[in-house]
């Protein structure tokens, strides 16, 4: 019998599968005494290797299986368009938040003041010959953290609709699936 399960519970499985797949050995070496006889423990660990084997296939059968499913249903939901625009919402905040918390420009009269005084202290070598200054207004800055909480809350809407559509949208596991992970107790 097939099983209908969400996004949500497909990437728990397949974190359960990856699990899995470390602690299942394939033993390649091992030690031998002087009491046992070769033959038959290299007969037996080569049928639990070759047991092994053909779970590991059918576990990274199913895994590329719930993955392939995964991709059609994010593409036909749109998922994958929103994780796109998500993910450049996040650069774009990371510009203007370091636009947001640049230093201030200072006032033009300030400016124009400071630099006349370096100038007219020429002369002395002790003296800078320069000041540092913002380059944006306190209004831009102010532009550039109000983007930032915009994108914040265009990010926050985005990630409340992948949770639903996650929760929402469904794949179909055919039944060698089911039967792959059910003997795995992995469902």
């Amino acid at each position: 019998m097939s099983l209908t399960i969400s996004l949500r519970k497909s990437a728990a499985i397949q974190i359960a599968i990856n699990e899995l797949l470390k602690s299942i050995p394939i033993i390649t070496s091992t030690n031998v005494n002087i009491f046992q006889n070769t033959e038959t423990l290299f007969d037996e660990i080569k049928k639990e290797n070759l047991k092994n084997s053909e779970r590991i296939k059918n576990l990274f059968y199913a895994l590329e299986y719930i993955r392939i499913s995964i991709g059609n249903a994010n593409h036909t939901a749109g998922i994958n368009e929103l994780l796109a625009k998500s993910a450049s919402l996040e650069k774009m905040m990371l510009q203007y938040s370091s636009l947001a918390s640049s230093p201030v420009k200072l006032p033009d009269e300030v400016l124009t003041g400071t630099l006349k005084k370096l100038k007219d202290q020429e002369g002395n070598y002790y003296h800078k010959d320069y000041i540092e200054s913002g380059i944006y207004s306190k209004d831009d800055i102010g532009v550039f953290s109000d983007n930032v909480q915009l994108m914040k809350r265009k990010k926050q809407t985005i990630k409340d609709q992948l949770l639903e559509l996650n929760i929402k949208i469904t794949i179909e596991l055919p039944e060698n699936i089911v039967e792959t992970l059910v003997n795995e107790k992995i469902l």
